[in-house]
């Protein structure tokens, strides 16, 4: 027998997971051949998306600093193309310290 805790705690996060990360569409690296869902730029793009589209005009305006140790891959760079497609007055800015693996 499941607690009901562990039931409400499994449907937070399947509520959870339908309402922030399916703002954006991951896609496959090239050179990993992985989809690239579980990345943090992938994550963290989400989370400020779904508020931001629940509670404000898609034109809200704005700048975003956005800071990560490596530089984008290309499924990042396409998830931060569609944060900029979907919320055109928001500047991103990005800043990294590393380059991504070649």
């Amino acid at each position: 027998m499941v607690h009901p805790w562990v039931r409400e705690l499994h449907q937070e996060s399947v509520r959870f997971r339908s309402l922030y990360l399916r703002q954006f569409e991951p896609t496959i690296d090239s050179r990993t051949q992985l989809i690239m869902d579980t990345d943090a730029e992938y994550k963290v793009l989400s989370m400020i998306a779904a508020p931001l589209e629940m509670f404000f005009e898609l034109t809200i305006s704005g700048n975003l600093y956005l800071y990560t140790e490596l530089q984008p891959c290309e499924s990042c760079n396409s998830i931060i193309n569609q944060f900029k497609d979907k919320f055109p007055n928001i500047t991103v800015e990005l800043f990294w310290e590393l380059p991504y693996p070649p």
